[in-house]
């Protein structure tokens, strides 16, 4: 079967980043010339969210790899003023040997600075704020002109010799985030929001070190010949007393003395440096696996019905989750949200029912289990908050958008 071209739709997917003045001058350009009086009377907004990236370079195998974030609500990206809140950051390394992705950064990451009356809270219920300087953040809530920074920090991922080789290495990061629609505008995004950055940074080349054998001064004693202090005492040869016949006067002649001749002692160490064995350990670039996880919107389209595993399209959710009514899988896979808690549930259950599709289907490396997914979802249902409900959502969304290589 044909992959789909919409099977990585991503619902209220907005991948702006950063637009300067020009831009935003272009836009109002395209909202303002060559409209019917109709059209001109309705107010026309954009909905969206600021999210930039900077990573250190250039780097070398062995080095974490260090990035710091900001996010700002600018009112050129969210013409209607709207307060939105952030949730969820996460930042996907494309490694040589595959994407490693991070967990949930935003807890992590040291607040560097706010302005516009941004803050960052600690709770969910965003009560307890994060100071600067601080980590801990659960939630960030910025009104129309607040922005956040966050100070440089690895980001869970050290460069391999595998990325030495490529010369190369790039990452996105992508935060999760709800329009609160402060502004009563009719437009306005519902549910969670994803807005993606990018960065890179060269990798350096860097040559193994060879060891040469330094010369070790460890004089290996071996005397040559072992030092001979002993005195030879050859006589050569030993005094000959020869008697001569008695008509002659005996002469007592000694052909030589005793000669004590000492050998002087040979004691010359030889000094044989011993080169020290040298062990170059060369790190190995480990693959990661590829997590993948598929959208509703892939889930949902009928010609992906063969894909499911466990479940059938026309099951009711209250057969997996501990919900009440006659909503099927399906149904949930297209359902939309709503500012109240019975809105932010039809978020939840989309997303889960996704997740749970993702979790049986042999074709994808989810990251979650069954078990986990039908955990999660009905311990978020169980609280009875709007946050908290939202927040699982948004964890789950991420994971669904993770890649899907299901036909």
């Amino acid at each position: 079967m044909p992959r789909s071209p919409n099977r990585r739709a991503r619902g209220p997917l907005l991948r702006l980043a950063a637009i300067g003045g020009m831009a935003a001058v272009l836009l109002a350009a395209v909202f303002q010339v060559g409209l019917s009086p109709t059209i001109q009377a309705q107010a026309v907004n954009t909905h969206g969210i600021g999210f930039a990236k900077g990573c250190n370079g250039p780097v070398n195998a062995g080095d974490e790899y260090v990035c710091g974030f900001i996010i700002a609500n600018t009112t050129q990206l969210d013409t209607a003023g709207d307060t939105l809140r952030v949730t969820s950051l996460v930042d996907v390394v494309h490694g040589a040997g595959g994407d490693v992705t991070s967990p949930n950064l935003l807890p992590t990451r040291i607040i560097a600075a706010y302005s516009g009356g941004a803050q960052c809270y600690s709770d969910a219920a965003a009560t307890v704020p994060v100071l600067p300087g601080s980590s801990g953040a659960v939630v960030c809530v910025l009104p129309s002109g607040g922005a956040v920074a966050f100070t440089r920090q690895p980001v869970g991922y050290t460069i391999t010799d595998a990325d030495a080789a490529k010369g190369i290495i790039d990452d996105d990061a992508r935060i999760i985030y709800e329009d609160l629609c402060t502004s009563g505008a009719t437009d306005c995004p519902i549910g969670p929001n994803l807005s993606e950055a990018g960065a890179s940074a060269v990798v350096r080349q860097t040559p193994t070190p060879t060891f040469t054998p330094t010369a070790t001064n460890t004089p290996t004693n071996t005397p040559s010949p072992t030092a001979t202090n002993t005195p030879t005492n050859t006589p050569s040869p030993t005094a000959t007393n020869t008697p001569v016949p008695p008509t002659e006067t005996p002469t007592n002649t000694p052909t030589a003395t005793a000669t004590n001749t000492p050998v002087p002692p040979t004691n010359t160490p030889t000094n044989t440096p011993s080169p020290t064995a040298t062990k170059t350990s060369t790190p190995t670039a480990t693959a990661t696996p590829k997590l993948e996880g598929c959208t509703p919107g892939y889930w949902k389209q009928s010609q992906h019905f063969d894909s499911w595993t466990g479940y059938s399209p026309n099951q009711l959710v209250s057969s997996v989750f501990n919900v009440s009514g006659s909503t099927t899988l399906v149904q949930a896979l297209d359902g939309g949200g709503g500012s109240d808690l019975a809105g932010a549930t039809r978020i939840l259950l989309r997303a889960g029912v996704a997740a749970l599709l993702n979790s049986t289907s042999a074709g994808t490396d989810y990251p979650l289990s069954t078990a986990d997914v039908i955990k999660r979802v009905n311990d978020a249902l169980a609280s009875g908050s709007r946050d908290t409900i939202l927040s699982v959502a948004g964890e789950l969304d991420r994971l669904n958008n993770l890649g899907c290589d299901l036909n």
